[in-house]
């Protein structure tokens, strides 16, 4: 299989100026990762200004791009700077994009007796699509062939927005053609005559992971967020996310369920091994005081960039909290030493001395920071980028042997 040359030409025809260089940089950064190619599908995740990176994919064929989307609030049409750092990656590293099986593949390859064990995962988990399922199973009875039922059921789901293809089956966007596919491979597994297969290996999570947020990307798609929802209160359980979170809220609250849904997602993070989703949620939520209660009393230097947002969503509310925080930090920078880490912990200071009432008047703030200054006295570095936050005034010498 050969896809089309990926040219900037090409990218600029998808997405506009602004997004085109802001896409270029993201990609130059990295910050495109997971590359992935499904048939003529590239994917990847892609680092954005959330905590949780966008999902982002694009569909080619011999001309280019016939359709691109992103997960992020604006990549509904596939214009966004995401959208355009994928196609910067791929361009500029193919290879980096694993080619991985579909998700019709997937299924393909599974027993009769895993996707059974799928279903009753979906069924156990969320009871209401119990209906769903039975309607489905009866038509797969209804005396129809395979091939008739599969026609059928496609033609119930699809939305017959394109042509027809010479066999007369409707051609739909991408959503459409896959959901068709595994119709048929559902129908012919139900239709076997010989009962479940001998292997008992499980489905995998990831696969399971993999169909499950299809059918959430395609129930949104469709209008049906109350199957959507469903959907994605069985993903959180196995796989809880902010974005997953902050999605579940949206599509709750608008069917006016969202305080049953909330109960249960806590529930489903209550573990000590989703603290730090955990925090974020209660920032999500606004509620700063459990964010910062939950913090862990040893904060390793890996954890700041959460305690970072922990800090600035305090700043307001719990300005004392968000300072002790932030002087944490500094330490931790200092500690690391070099003129990079002396600068990072000095842009620190002045968000501490700026939480401070009176500023740089205020007599804590000259407590502070001359009790930092006679602690580091032997790192002269790290006076010399100390001093622009002091009032002017004689420097008291360094003593002692000194550190850089």
């Amino acid at each position: 299989m050969t896809l089309p040359a990926i040219t900037e030409k090409l990218i600029e025809s998808q997405v506009d100026t602004r997004s085109l260089v802001r896409g270029r940089r993201y990609a130059d950064a990295g910050a495109v990762v997971g590359g992935r190619l499904v048939g003529r599908t590239l994917r990847a995740s892609c680092h954005g200004s959330r905590p949780d990176p966008y999902h982002v994919e694009a569909i080619l064929d011999d001309s280019g791009i016939v359709q691109a989307r992103c997960s992020c609030p604006v990549g509904g049409q596939g214009t966004c700077k995401h959208v355009a750092a994928l196609l910067f990656a791929y361009r500029d590293a193919p290879d980096a994009f694993a080619p991985i099986e579909g998700l019709d593949e997937v299924l393909e390859q599974r027993s009769r007796g895993q996707l059974i064990e799928l279903v009753q995962l979906l069924v156990r988990r969320q009871p209401a699509l119990t209906d769903l399922v039975v309607q489905h199973a009866e038509r797969g009875e209804s005396g129809r062939n395979g091939q008739e039922e599969q026609r059928r059921i496609a033609a119930d789901v699809s939305s017959h927005d394109g042509s027809a293809n010479r066999d007369g089956e409707p051609v739909g966007q991408s959503a459409e053609h896959e959901l068709r596919q595994l119709v048929e491979i559902l129908v012919r597994q139900h239709s076997e005559a010989a009962g479940p297969s001998k292997g008992k290996k499980s489905l995998g999570k990831k696969s399971n992971w993999q169909l499950l947020e299809w059918l959430i990307d395609y129930c949104e798609r469709r209008g049906k967020n109350a199957e959507a929802l469903a959907l994605m209160r069985v993903l959180f359980v196995e796989k809880p996310t902010l974005g997953l979170y902050r999605r579940a809220r949206a599509v709750a609250s608008s069917l006016h369920c969202w305080a049953d849904v909330e109960s249960e997602f806590q529930a489903a993070v209550a573990d000590s091994r989703y603290r730090d989703l955990r925090i974020r949620i209660y920032l999500c939520e606004d509620e700063v005081a459990q964010a910062l209660a939950a913090l862990p009393p040893q904060i390793s230097f890996y954890q700041w960039k959460l305690v970072d947002e922990v800090a600035q969503a305090a700043e307001n509310s719990h300005p004392e909290a968000a300072r002790a925080l932030y002087g944490k930090y500094v330490e931790a920078l200092i500690e690391r030493r070099g003129r990079a880490n002396y600068r990072d912990a000095c842009r620190y200071l002045q968000r501490i001395r700026d939480l401070y009432p009176d500023r740089a008047e205020d007599a804590g703030w000259k407590r502070y920071i001359a009790g930092l200054r006679e602690r580091y006295s032997r790192l002269p570095a790290l006076l010399d980028e100390l001093a622009p936050l002091i009032s002017p005034g004689p420097a008291a010498p360094p003593s002692g042997p000194t550190q850089t």
